[in-house]
């Protein structure tokens, strides 16, 4: 997970994700809720051939 903050790094040099997981994981569940509401197809892993979990899971999976 990533987290940058656009006004003061805009070149994304500075990953603030590890400072801030509550931020982190409150915009990954937004994002996973309108994934689904959506219906979107995620990617596939070329690795495993599965699909890339929604970031939600991702999020669980990393704490």
């Amino acid at each position: 997970m990533e987290l940058f903050n656009l006004d003061e790094d805009i070149g994304e040099t500075r990953n603030l994700a590890a400072k801030n997981p509550e931020t982190v994981e409150a915009l990954a569940k937004l994002l996973s809720e309108r994934l689904r509401q959506y219906k979107a197809l995620m990617p596939t892993d070329r690795r495993s051939g599965k699909p890339v979990p929604l970031p939600d899971a991702s999020f669980a999976q990393t704490r």
